[in-house]
């Protein structure tokens, strides 16, 4: 693959309702969480089939915080850029 464009990297978001499920994530999970120290994360809403909506939340103070995460770092293939996948879970109330 030449186009990083192209490449679909999905492996960023770990569920929280699936983590003991899936073979990417069990071991992980298991042995190695941490938190993920962010000032502020974004989420997409998807408003019809081509397009989506960037939703951005941080503390009202700009305060940092912390994300839940697996500590898998993986590397995208063609840029070598390194992540840390954080742990997602159904939509709840930040306060």
């Amino acid at each position: 693959m030449t186009d990083p464009k192209k490449f679909k990297l999905d492996t960023i978001n770990a569920k929280g309702e699936t983590l003991l499920d899936s073979n990417t994530w069990r071991y992980a999970f298991l042995h190695h969480r941490c938190l993920v120290p962010v000032d502020s994360f974004i989420e997409w809403k998807r408003m019809d089939p081509k397009t989506k909506l960037p939703w951005m939340f941080a503390m009202k103070d700009d305060e940092l915080f912390a994300l839940a995460g697996v500590s898998a770092v993986g590397v995208h293939p063609i840029t070598n850029q390194k992540w840390i996948p954080s742990r997602s879970s159904p939509p709840n109330r930040m306060t």
